[in-house]
């Protein structure tokens, strides 16, 4: 099985921390804390996934900038509400980028750059054979084998209709 690890959402996540007091941030502040949260949840997922499947490679996805969709209209994404970014979070991209050698790329999205090489790795080696692990909805169009909100599912497309099989 080859796994592509969509990391943004769990980069975000590792930079947040549940408050003890209603006077403390919500973000860690030591970047320690945040890798090891990352490394710890990274970790987990994929062992979890070793118990059911022969785990041949890793790609990492992280920390695509510049979303060209913006540049065609101001519109794209602006429903979403305004929310503060963690200050850990360039730092975690980075470290991620750093340790785990993930893809990112410029103009693009990171679940863009993932669906290219998903389309193009179960090309090559089967659909089964590649499995998408994020929780980003909008890899719910693909026919794919995916870890999704840290749920294994198994979507298949039939007659425009999506069934979905939880294991």
């Amino acid at each position: 099985m080859i796994l592509l690890f969509d990391a943004d959402s769990l980069v975000f996540a590792s930079c947040c921390r549940t408050k003890q007091f209603p006077d403390e941030l919500p973000y860690y502040t030591n970047l320690s804390d945040a890798i090891n949260k990352f490394d710890e949840q990274f970790m987990k997922i994929v062992n979890d996934l070793e118990e059911s499947y022969d785990i041949e490679k890793i790609i990492t996805f992280n920390g695509c900038r510049g979303n060209f969709r913006k540049l065609i209209t101001t519109n794209y994404k602006a429903n979403r509400k305004k929310q503060d970014l963690p200050p850990l979070l360039h730092k975690m991209h980075q470290y991620v980028k750093d340790t785990y050698e993930s893809k990112f790329g410029f103009g693009i999205e990171t679940d863009d750059m993932v669906a290219r090489y998903w389309y193009t790795l179960s090309e090559q080696f089967g659909r089964d054979n590649v499995m998408i692990i994020s929780i980003d909805k909008d890899y719910k169009q693909f026919p794919c084998l995916m870890y999704f909100n840290f749920a294994l599912l198994l979507y298949s497309c039939l007659n425009n209709s999506y069934n979905f099989l939880v294991y």
